[in-house]
């Protein structure tokens, strides 16, 4: 029997786009040579000199947490969903963990870093095609460009696989190839430079945002509603979570990841990581138990699915002020 006999024509796509990208992607990844030796020691005057080892390793560390919520929400989305369309629904959830690096790498991380223009978006040359991505110190930080440009990549994956769980059940695979680079290179990039970067216009108005409220998770939550509205009711009715145990495994690790969220936005191994993680923590607490006390309430029993929905609106809650709650 084949490797793809009685598998749905989303998971077979799935499986063949992966694979080619990948493929792109580690060739794209050898074209990248390090300048000089990168286990040495920098001296007063080097390009990397001011780069600290600890840092280094939490902000990589925080990274691979980031990354590690796109399959969590996969899960989440998967379970809650009818359970006709659980394999489809996780698969377009990691979908952006083929696609967003290719493009970041091109052209959407000078687009977002890049020298400003206009206040609006990053100057394509800056970075573009990975120019200037090694191992020199990024601006006034203790870690290196490369290390910066990977932690934002993660960032860069995970929102548009948010948007998912608004169409999933509404849009096939090939419309998602076509609209999840687009929408990162229209919509996320210019977000996150007018946001993240000195120059941004939003910035300028005094707008904070420590670990992504606006730049991920209001981007991607007025993108799905767009996209919801747009694409009309869902023709697939369900009144119950096809899957109770993904909707827990998700959360859990989107729990587990965010500590890399709040904590890597502190860019580096320090007493505020800590501060941001804690609030995080605590936050998350609090809305899970207040949803539950909620449900009890209105005369429903505790169900793990709200104790699930309750965490998640505690993270996305806390996220934006994380570092700066006291």
């Amino acid at each position: 029997m084949g490797l793809f006999d009685n598998r749905s024509i989303v998971v077979t796509r799935l499986v063949v786009a992966v694979v080619l990208l990948s493929l792109f992607g580690i060739f794209v990844a050898m074209t990248v040579a390090p300048p000089g030796d990168m286990l040495a020691d920098y001296a007063p005057g080097d390009a990397g000199y001011g780069i600290n080892r600890g840092d280094m390793a939490w902000m990589l560390t925080s990274s691979a947490l980031v990354l590690l919520m796109t399959p969590g929400i996969g899960l989440f989305y998967g379970g809650m969903i009818s359970s006709q369309n659980i394999v489809a629904t996780i698969a377009t959830a990691v979908l952006p963990m083929a696609i967003i690096p290719i493009v970041w790498s091109l052209i959407g991380f000078s687009l977002a870093f890049g020298e400003d223009v206009g206040g609006v978006l990053g100057n394509p040359a800056t970075y573009g095609l990975m120019y200037n991505v090694g191992a020199s110190r990024w601006n006034d930080l203790t870690i290196s460009t490369s290390t910066w440009f990977t932690y934002q990549c993660v960032f860069a994956i995970i929102t548009p696989s948010i948007i998912v769980g608004a169409i999933c059940d509404r849009v096939n695979f090939p419309a998602l190839c076509v609209f999840i680079p687009l929408w990162h290179i229209i919509v996320y990039c210019p977000i996150t430079h007018m946001v993240w970067t000195p120059d941004g216009i939003i910035a300028a108005w005094g707008v904070l945002d420590f670990a992504g409220g606006m730049v991920v998770h209001m981007s991607a939550g007025y993108a799905a509603l767009a996209a919801a509205f747009f694409l009309g009711p869902s023709k697939v009715k369900t009144e119950l979570p096809a899957n109770v145990p993904y909707v827990v495994l998700g959360t859990a690790l989107l729990w587990f990841g965010w500590f890399g969220f709040v904590g890597g936005s502190a860019f580096g191994a320090s007493v505020y990581a800590s501060h941001a993680i804690l609030n995080t923590n605590i936050a998350t607490g609090v809305a899970m138990l207040t949803w539950m006390l909620i449900d009890q309430a209105h005369g429903h029993a505790f169900k793990a699915t709200g104790m699930c929905l309750g965490v998640v609106v505690g993270l996305v809650a806390i996220t934006p002020a994380a570092g700066f709650v006291n």
